[in-house]
């Protein structure tokens, strides 16, 4: 019987824990938690975008993804206003305030994205990402 320290699904758990506490820990001296940057990334490369896509790419269900764009208007990090192609649906974008917290907290994604990548060669980095991108895909 294998160890549970051997399994690839609690490995991936305990290193996403530790990444996912890093990023708090740094992201929260700025006011912002690693979900709401992840949404403000998303918002601002994707963007503009509907909830619903917003959501799809986060990977959340519609009733999370209200509450982070809730919280996200509230810090006027993003803005929503109706899409000019279908005036049922609302888009979302990156506000000035926004845009000026993700460059305050871009050292501090540096620094955990170099944590990461410290412990391998050029080479691991680029078959790590190749892998967790596939089994993204497969799962």
């Amino acid at each position: 019987m294998t160890t549970l320290a051997s399994t690839p699904a609690y490995r991936f758990c305990r290193v996403a824990q530790k990444v996912h506490n890093r990023l708090d820990e740094l992201f929260l001296a700025h006011g912002t938690r690693t979900e709401q940057w992840a949404a403000l990334r998303t918002i601002d490369e994707c963007g503009p975008l509907c909830q619903k896509d917003l959501a799809i790419i986060l990977g959340k269900n519609q009733n999370t993804i209200k509450a982070l764009i809730d919280r996200l208007l509230a810090q006027e990090l993003i803005e929503r206003t109706p899409n000019p192609k279908d005036r049922r649906q609302m888009v979302l974008r990156i506000s000035k305030t926004g845009s000026a917290q993700l460059a305050k907290l871009a050292p501090q994604e540096e620094a955990i994205n170099r944590s990461v990548t410290d412990a391998l060669s050029e080479e691991e980095c680029a078959e790590l990402l190749r892998l967790l991108t596939k089994i993204e895909q497969h799962l």
